[in-house]
């Protein structure tokens, strides 16, 4: 519980604004394009910090009460790690109070970052991704280990690279990484090889596709298109309960959608965030 005199005029009926400060915090956090990852994660901190002080006034809030949310955090068996990056999301919060004008100064500046050992990562040999590489199933899986290992790319990164994205040629793609920034990523000869024979001449839609045996890919993302309005609408295949393959259409979203790409984006992340049926969505079977 917070700490201090509460007859120093502190009063610990300030939940609305709390709850309404977050609030903004998150929707800055969603205009500055970090990853919905990252806004949940920094949600999760700071209303745990704001449970912790129990509606005391951000305003009021001192080094003490952060110190003493950090000791509770490590009584509770969290992990330095862990509670390192607690921390940044809440000197990230003090900081937007801050600029907005809600406290004069950061308490969280007073508060230093322990330092965290770094332990050296484990890797596979060449031997190793060989085997790995020769275990494969199926070309979808051949090709995806070896996209991963020649370009070093994140997860995410995986998951958003399209195939209209890969120039042949000079067997490069742009993939979207971290903070939503472009970048062009490098493929050698055996890994262009691997993607054209699993693609099989398919030059649109996500590069990696999900895939169930035996039924083929659930959902598969088809492609992007402006209305006569100016909305931008994404389109995809389906697979119904009944087993049937179904066409599905939502909005994207308008003019803060500016390119094509970033339309391609905002499908896969509608997809990937949105349950298989969808009742607001129209229907029509694929002919």
């Amino acid at each position: 519980m917070p700490t201090g005199k509460l007859h120093e005029g502190r009063t610990l009926n300030h939940h609305d604004e709390n709850t309404q400060l977050l609030g903004c915090f998150l929707d800055n956090l969603k205009a500055g394009n970090n990853s919905p990852h990252t806004v949940n994660s920094y949600r999760a901190t700071v209303a745990d910090f704001l449970n912790f002080t129990m509606g005391l006034g951000m305003a009021d809030v001192t080094h003490r009460e952060i110190r003493e949310w950090l000791h509770f955090l490590h009584e509770r068996g969290v992990s330095a790690q862990t509670m390192s990056q607690r921390l940044y999301a809440v000197r990230s919060f003090f900081a937007f109070a801050e600029l907005a004008g809600v406290v004069k100064s950061s308490p969280a500046r007073l508060v230093q970052r322990r330092k965290v050992p770094r332990p050296l990562p484990d890797w596979l040999t060449v031997t190793d991704m060989r085997k790995l590489i020769a275990a494969a199933e199926n070309p979808r899986d051949r090709a995806l280990v070896e996209f991963i290992w020649a370009t070093g790319c994140r997860i995410s990164e995986v998951i958003g690279g399209r195939v209209e994205s890969i120039k042949w040629r000079d067997r490069s793609l742009k993939v979207l990484g971290k903070g939503q920034k472009e970048r062009l990523v490098l493929i050698g000869k055996k890994t262009a090889s691997a993607l054209e024979e699993y693609l099989k001449g398919r030059r649109a839609g996500p590069l990696f596709l999900s895939e169930e045996i035996g039924k083929g890919p659930r959902r598969q993302a088809g492609g992007v298109s402006r209305d006569r309005w100016g909305n931008w609408r994404g389109y995809w295949r389906e697979t119904d309960p009944s087993g049937k393959r179904v066409m599905k259409s939502t909005r994207l979203g308008d003019f803060e959608i500016r390119t094509r790409e970033e339309a391609h984006t905002a499908l896969t992340r509608y997809l990937d965030t949105s349950p298989i049926e969808h009742p607001s969505v129209t229907d029509s079977p694929i002919s």
